[in-house]
């Protein structure tokens, strides 16, 4: 698994290296990840037909998410979008500080950030977003899904993980 993942990034280091350095960690987290470059061995074969229709769906999907990232990497637009994800994110945590303060002001702004969080994740701007990112692409809306949301739990580790470093 390693050498495959050592073969992926070299194969776009030139690319990878365009982005800026948020963006890079993404997609550098992207192609570590066995789930999303499609790395999950199969059984290879089965007397059951159900199971290998389910092992050639698995199969496609997998290699339509490997394509889609790999597509994304190529969009002159993915690094934008990832910056301004980030920054939506960052100021969510800012506006989730109370005005009052409280010997529970931490448990507070938890709280109105997660609230805020899950408004956000559920309200789908950020899915729109991303879908004029692939509106060419014939992927499939269930992994344009997967792949932005894997995407968006990645921009919101990593720009935490940024402030906390400050």
């Amino acid at each position: 698994m390693d050498e495959q993942r050592s073969k992926t990034v070299n194969h776009h280091k030139t690319q990878i290296e365009t982005l800026s350095t948020f963006s890079r960690q993404i997609f550098q987290e992207l192609f570590d990840d066995d789930l999303a470059m499609g790395r999950i061995k199969l059984p290879s074969s089965s007397n059951n037909e159900n199971v290998r229709m389910e092992n050639a769906t698995i199969n496609r999907l997998q290699l339509e998410r490997v394509w889609l990232i790999e597509h994304l990497l190529y969009s002159h637009r993915v690094d934008n979008l990832l910056i301004t994800w980030s920054r939506k994110i960052h100021q969510m945590a800012l506006d989730s500080v109370s005005a009052k303060k409280s010997t529970q002001w931490l448990t507070m702004w938890s709280t109105n950030l997660e609230n805020r969080l899950n408004n956000y994740k559920c309200a789908g701007d950020w899915f729109s977003d991303f879908q004029q990112l692939v509106s060419n692409t014939n992927i499939s809306l269930e992994v344009q899904r997967l792949v932005a949301y894997m995407m968006l739990e990645k921009t919101i580790r990593i720009t935490f993980k940024q402030v906390q470093n400050r």
